[in-house]
């Protein structure tokens, strides 16, 4: 016998009983009837060595054709229902069966996708820690070399946030997103997907995942970063009422970090939180600037402003606050002249001389309702007065 034989017969019986182990339950043998396959095992593999030319070579194309023989291949019917088997757990426990292909050593990203697309179909009922085996099981299996790599396999990426946010782990995730990439939009994107996919809730959840961690380290781009998703979120939690309330009144009481500027936060609040005190202290503060900055306010700004001056009137008058409406509509009609339709005398008699209209702004509509509103407010505040005094 070719004494460099033996070391492979060794090692390639080592090698049979794991697989077979693996692929098939193990045969109802005696330990003598054990014995005998084994050995005739053996001689195949020497026969087979000891005429090969190669013997590596023809150890593993003989151990190939020996799994496709009898005990080692099903039956037609034993193979069907092992497939049956393997699909009833893919549906039932999909994370179970990545890890079974990562002991095996076939475990792929595609294979990591699909398992946790099924995982997340299961829904919220079978909310487990299927994210976190799926990411330790691809390292494990070397497909990637750290968990937060998973980001750059785009057909990997989104089944595997949207389980890790179900999880809970959202503050690990935008731990690496941050580390890996600050681009601009990553956090938007993130955060819209976890709405489409799991809820409003959840994604505003996200959304303060980031807030924490720029609030202190980054607070000089999380305008430009975080204040387009907070406006999202705000305007999404007014329109579907789906946000719990403590949610909302967070996102309002932090939104002085977020937004662009004092015109934005004010609008927020008044617009998602009923709130007229910061629009007021806008309007009063830019009411006192100069004639250069009125007259460099660029159009679409002063466009934005009037309209901002019209729904604060209109919230202090629903609010019954006369005064701080009389006061707004007063600057805005000042102000912003030309953007509610409101011409000087001598034109508007040009105007009238010409054609006998008069041009409206894009806002001037609302001025309609306003005269009407103010109208009703003072006559109500003029008949309490009146009453008081008999």
């Amino acid at each position: 016998m070719n004494p460099t034989s033996a070391p492979r017969i060794s090692a390639s019986a080592l090698v049979l009983r794991k697989i077979s182990s693996v692929l098939h339950p193990p045969l109802p043998l005696t330990p003598r009837e054990s014995h005998t396959l084994l050995r005739a095992v053996q001689d195949s593999f020497r026969q087979s060595l000891t005429s090969a030319s190669s013997a590596d070579t023809s150890a593993s194309a003989h151990l190939g054709s020996l799994l496709k023989m009898q005990p080692f291949a099903p039956t037609a019917d034993a193979a069907r229902r092992m497939r049956e088997q393997r699909i009833k757990k893919y549906l039932v426990d999909p994370i179970a069966v990545f890890e079974e292909h990562v002991a095996l050593g076939t475990a792929s990203v595609e294979l990591a996708r699909s398992c946790l697309a099924r995982y997340n179909d299961l829904g919220e009922g079978r909310v487990g820690d299927g994210g976190s085996r799926v990411l330790r099981g691809l390292v494990e299996a070397g497909a990637i070399r750290s968990p937060r790599e998973f980001l750059d396999e785009v057909p990997l990426s989104h089944p595997l946030v949207m389980a890790l946010v179900r999880e809970g782990k959202g503050g690990v995730l935008v731990k690496w997103i941050l580390e890996r990439d600050g681009k601009d939009g990553i956090a938007r994107q993130l955060v819209r997907q976890v709405e489409k996919q799991l809820g409003l809730e959840r994604a505003t959840q996200v959304f303060f995942e980031f807030y924490n961690r720029m609030v202190d380290t980054m607070a000089d781009t999380m305008p430009q970063q975080l204040g387009t998703i907070g406006r999202e979120l705000c305007r999404d939690a007014r329109k579907t009422g789906r946000l719990p309330q403590p949610l909302l009144e967070r996102l309002l009481a932090t939104a002085e970090k977020w937004a662009v500027n004092r015109a934005e936060h004010a609008m927020i609040l008044l617009r998602f939180g009923d709130d007229v005190k910061p629009g007021l202290r806008f309007f009063a503060t830019i009411d006192y600037k100069p004639a250069l900055w009125w007259n460099e306010l660029p159009e679409r700004r002063q466009q934005r402003y009037a309209q901002m001056g019209i729904e604060l009137a209109q919230k202090c008058l629903a609010q019954e606050n006369l005064k701080d409406a009389q006061a707004v509509a007063k600057m805005v009609s000042k102000r912003f002249r030309e953007q509610l339709g409101v011409q000087s005398q001598q034109h508007h008699q040009q105007t009238e001389d010409v054609d006998g209209l008069l041009p409206r702004g894009e806002v001037a509509e609302h001025l309609d309702v306003f005269r009407e509103m103010f109208k009703e407010a003072i006559q109500r505040e003029e008949q309490v007065a009146a009453d008081g005094l008999v």
